[in-house]
């Protein structure tokens, strides 16, 4: 939508293009209103080639969201000069600038405006040619708003129903989208094409349900119409058949409401973009791959030497855009390599830029430490320098009191140390033959150990099992006959030359306390080996087990010790015309009664009876 100050007429450019001039005045200018904020970044004007017009000069552009002060919006590019008629000049904005205005005006200058055709750009929406299908007719005009595509047929009419299926078939439908600067949109286009509009009646994708009661306007999405822009007196719903709507120019492009099979109106389709279009490319890149429709990848590759920064695949979106941005490529030179001591460089090619690969190799009995392979990249070559080192080593030295084994000297081998008899290794026993022709670390040595001879203890032998004093000797103790040794059995000669421990001693062989039993007791209080000891009872009690027991050299008693058992043979009645007399005054085992009889009486029987280990008292009571 352009606007200007006091426009005076339309002259054509000589191949047929209209333009447009300003009245003479003070610093003429032009503005056009692009509906939505958008990011410019370059705006390209066309210039009239002939009629003797005012040239443009001293030339502001500006781009921002103030349309009635032009001055107050961020300047885009300023043009000092004088452009040549006829031209057509490209004015890239410093930064991109966001605003829904943009505007030329000619600064200082009292004259007139004259311009053929003013294009801006914006990555903020994309070009026709994303909504382009080979089913689209020559006549119909694409164009694209908001990210979403319009295809005009302003040159043929059809039905509601066929100009629907004629939308469809490029996976649209009848517009419907009329929300904000897209309806503004959709109204100034059909404005600017008015004159090829025969009739101007245009379908647009509502309707309603058949019948005279119905009032419910539906969008072809099945959304319910909620603000409908209704010409004077319509919807009339003229004989109850009309329940379609097109946008009337008679009416201001308000809506009218129509019978649907009126078959010679024209109509919009809108729908997403069919494709992402041709993706953009910094210098120096190549774009790999010719689809770009929806769901379609593309890869971006480099030349030779060059560093390919950013995203190697970008994808076509549903929305057509591609995903990401488009990689930049930067040439990398990483510069010769330094010479490799015993060895030489290869490379995979014969330059040392970007991606050139450097093999290094070591020369006969030599071993490459590092890297292989280097690789030119971003950062110059990878990893480090390697180096070639000698892989032979010299014999291991000798070592006194002890000798050396190995095989090989190559590197990785090894060399054994090992003392003789009664010496100690000091340092490491196995070195290895590093790279460099060096072992891994100096040769061991071999100490002379000898602990002495060993403490011999009282009642007791000390024994050197290999008849040696030296490192790892061992002797051995035993003690005499009725002696038992305390302490170690057998002590090793150490490192440290020391014996491993103190010598044990040869204690006399002693039985433990012997117990005793309840009702007996002891005699004898020597323990020592051979010793004994006797068990008795006290009285009632009656032995059981071996009553003298001996300590043998073992340290145990020659057998358990035995224990008292305790009989009572109870009282015993009395008899007729008699008495008894319990002798000890106790009725256990060997206790005795006596008997006798009153006067004028005599006694029949026994006179005494004695208890018995059976618990019985012996024989039978007598009589008197």
């Amino acid at each position: 939508m352009a606007k200007y100050a006091d426009l005076v007429s339309l002259p054509q450019n000589p191949d047929g293009q209209e333009c447009s001039e300003t009245q003479k005045e003070p610093s003429p200018w032009w503005r056009v209103d692009l509906l939505t904020p958008q990011a410019v970044h370059v705006v390209r004007i066309t210039t009239r080639g002939c009629c003797g017009h005012q040239p443009l000069q001293d030339l502001e552009i500006r781009v921002g969201n103030s349309s009635a002060d032009l001055q107050r919006n961020p300047l885009c590019a300023w043009y000092p000069g004088t452009l040549d008629e006829g031209v057509v000049k490209t004015f890239t904005c410093a930064r991109p600038l966001v605003g829904q205005y943009v505007a030329i005006q000619l600064v200082g200058v009292e004259g007139s405006l004259s311009l053929c055709e003013v294009e801006t750009f914006t990555n903020d929406e994309f070009s026709v040619d994303r909504c382009l299908s080979p089913k689209l007719g020559v006549d119909t005009v694409v164009t694209t708003f908001s990210k979403t595509c319009y295809d005009f047929h302003i040159t043929k009419g059809e039905s509601f129903e066929k100009a629907q299926a004629i939308c469809k078939q490029t996976g649209g439908d009848l517009v419907h989208d009329f929300r904000g600067a897209t309806s503004q949109y959709i109204l100034s286009e059909l404005e600017r094409r008015k004159s090829e509009l025969k009739p101007q009646l245009v379908w647009i994708g509502a309707q309603k349900e058949p019948g005279i009661t119905s009032r419910t306007w539906k969008w072809v999405t099945g959304d319910v119409v909620q603000k409908p822009t209704w010409g004077k007196d319509q919807p009339n719903n003229y004989n109850g058949e009309q329940n379609c709507v097109v946008l009337d120019g008679g009416r201001n492009w308000l809506w009218n409401d129509v019978g649907c099979n009126l078959d010679y109106l024209h109509f919009i389709c809108q729908h997403s973009p069919l494709s992402c279009g041709s993706p953009d490319a910094q210098q120096n890149t190549t774009v790999m791959g010719k689809k770009f429709t929806l769901g379609e990848t593309i890869q971006y590759s480099c030349p030779k030497g060059h560093s390919l920064l950013g995203q190697t695949e970008r994808e076509c979106r549903l929305d057509g855009t591609w995903s990401g941005s488009s990689p930049t490529c930067k040439y990398v030179d990483c510069g010769s390599l330094p010479e490799l001591k015993f060895g030489s460089i290869h490379k995979s090619e014969e330059r040392t830029s970007f991606g050139v690969v450097a093999t290094y190799s070591c020369h006969e009995n030599y071993t490459l430490i590092g890297n292989e392979n280097r690789t030119c990249a971003v950062d110059g070559w990878s990893g480090k320098q390697p180096e070639c080192l000698v892989d032979w080593c010299p014999d291991p030295q000798p070592i006194t009191g002890g000798n050396v084994r190995f095989s090989d000297k190559r590197a990785g081998s090894t060399a054994t140390y090992v003392c003789e008899p009664g010496y100690v290794l000091v340092g490491e026993a196995i070195i290895s033959c590093g790279l460099g022709g060096e072992w891994s670390s100096k040769p061991p040595s071999c100490r002379f150990v000898d602990c002495g001879a060993p403490a011999r203890p009282n009642r007791g032998i000390a024994i050197l099992l290999n008849g040696t004093t030296t490192v790892n000797s061992v002797v051995k103790y035993e003690c005499d006959e009725d002696y038992w040794l305390d302490g170690n059995s057998e002590l090793y000669c150490t490192r440290d030359g020391k014996w491993s421990g103190e010598a044990p001693v040869c204690e006399l062989v002693t039985c433990e306390t012997p117990p005793v039993p309840s009702g007996s007791f002891v005699i004898g209080y020597d323990y020592n080996v051979h010793s004994k000891i006797q068990y008795n009872c006290d009285p009632g009690h009656i032995m059981h087990g071996t009553p003298v027991l001996e300590c043998l050299d073992s340290g145990e008693w020659s057998a358990d010790a035995p224990y008292c058992e305790y009989i009572d043979c109870g009282q015993i009645l009395p008899i007729p015309f008699g008495s008894h007399k319990y002798v000890t005054n106790s009725t256990y085992v060997g206790s005795e009664v006596v008997f006798s009889c009153a006067q004028s009486h005599k006694l029949s029987g026994v006179l005494k009876r004695q208890c018995l280990e059976s618990a019985i008292w012996s024989d039978t009571s007598p009589k008197c």
